[in-house]
């Protein structure tokens, strides 16, 4: 998979013929590790990689939402979530078309998923980073049918999002799946 933008970087990746402009990204998967490899302008790849255990990805995308969460905070393009004191008594925040959020503790305690890389049946815990695996053959849909609450399609999209991206960004909500599934039909 390639991931390509339109504005080279500041920094010079190393090509065929020297120090170059990189302006995209080749992701490859081999076995279990992740090939991150720079493209040049001529979209060939460059000669530096970045070579990562597939299971560490999650924590990675983690780690680069959150990055990019505080620079456009601190450039102002992104608002941070503050909740007043009544609204966090009612478990609710208001966005500014006044429809009301539910919070991550809204949210069912578990839900179980596939991991897509390993394909293993994974937990996914209400506020926590990351996967945890299940031990079992089992699958997702065997698992959450066992629960108390049955998680949604929606909730189990924003508990997905959230322990990947952080559970107070807006696709950590059940209502943004929600929407966006009943604007594709």
């Amino acid at each position: 998979m390639e991931v390509k933008w339109e504005e080279p970087t500041c920094f010079d990746a190393l090509g065929r013929n020297g120090y170059i402009k990189s302006c995209g990204l080749s992701v490859l998967m081999i076995g279990s590790e992740l090939f991150l490899e720079p493209l040049t302008r001529r979209g060939e790849i460059g000669r530096a990689r970045i070579v990562v255990p597939i299971k560490a990805a999650p924590n990675i995308l983690h780690a680069i939402a959150q990055e990019c969460r505080l620079m456009l905070q601190r450039e102002g393009l992104y608002p941070p979530e503050l909740p007043s004191l009544s609204s966090r008594r009612n478990n609710t925040n208001a966005d500014a078309d006044g429809e009301k959020h539910v919070h991550a503790e809204a949210l069912p305690p578990i839900c179980y998923i596939r991991d897509v890389t390993t394909g293993e049946t994974v937990a996914i815990r209400r506020r926590m980073d990351g996967f945890t695996s299940a031990n079992t053959l089992c699958s997702p849909e065997c698992l959450n049918s066992r629960l108390p609450h049955v998680p949604t399609e929606d909730e189990i999209a924003a508990m997905k999002h959230g322990t990947l991206l952080g559970w107070d960004t807006p696709g950590a909500n059940p209502t943004f799946w929600r929407r966006r599934r009943e604007s594709i039909r």
